[in-house]
């Protein structure tokens, strides 16, 4: 097959179009046929690490996959691989960028459902209580009625103690949002080095 020639921008919308058709195909495969066996694992470390290599040689085989499939219809000059590999560059980043959200989401959601058992088991800190116990005697000395003290008690004491969980649980998982963004950084750094390497292999 007689090879075409593109401009740089053109070639590297070529790669960033394979690289997505090539990775939704895979992501299908991903989501049936080994999501499946993921989920049903118990142990989460090994369904986490598991998760990692699965995704990284997903990454890998789409990429590689998008660049062979570009590189044997389409002719690749040597003064265009900078361009290409700063477009592809911004298209990982962006990726990065959307994954890191996705993540964040994830977590916020799951601080909020672990808050939510936190608030319903009742537990209370003597700590936040005696403080708004004393504050709640004010109010009474104040002459302010049973009622607004109960419910300033009640509302103080639950958003203290909500507080003080969101904080306890942000050092305790707050590694659970910075670990996937260093891992996409280091994974699309290493499929850039790749990417290069090839196009410079075929250039001419």
């Amino acid at each position: 097959m007689e090879k075409k020639s593109l401009s740089a921008v053109d070639i590297s919308k070529k790669l960033i179009w394979e690289y997505i058709m090539v990775s939704f195909i895979f992501g299908i495969i991903n989501h049936f046929i080994i999501g499946s066996f993921i989920r049903n694992m118990e142990n989460a470390t090994a369904e986490m690490i598991l998760q990692i290599i699965l995704t990284t040689i997903t990454t890998f085989l789409y990429v590689w996959v998008g660049s062979r499939n570009v590189v044997q219809r389409y002719f690749i000059r040597k003064e265009d691989i900078n361009i290409i590999i700063r477009n592809i560059g911004i298209f990982f980043v962006v990726m990065i960028v959307i994954g890191f959200i996705i993540d964040y989401n994830s977590y916020q959601k799951f601080m909020q459902e672990q808050a939510q058992i936190y608030r319903i088991s009742g537990v209370y800190d003597l700590g936040d209580l005696d403080d708004i116990v004393d504050e709640a005697i004010d109010k009474y000395q104040n002459n302010e009625s049973y009622a607004d003290i109960y419910t300033n008690i009640y509302t103080n004491l639950k958003e203290k103690q909500e507080e003080n969980f969101k904080k306890e649980f942000s050092q305790k998982y707050g590694y659970i949002i910075f670990v996937p963004l260093i891992y996409d950084i280091v994974l699309y750094g290493m499929m850039i080095y790749l990417q290069r390497k090839w196009l410079i292999k075929v250039a001419e």
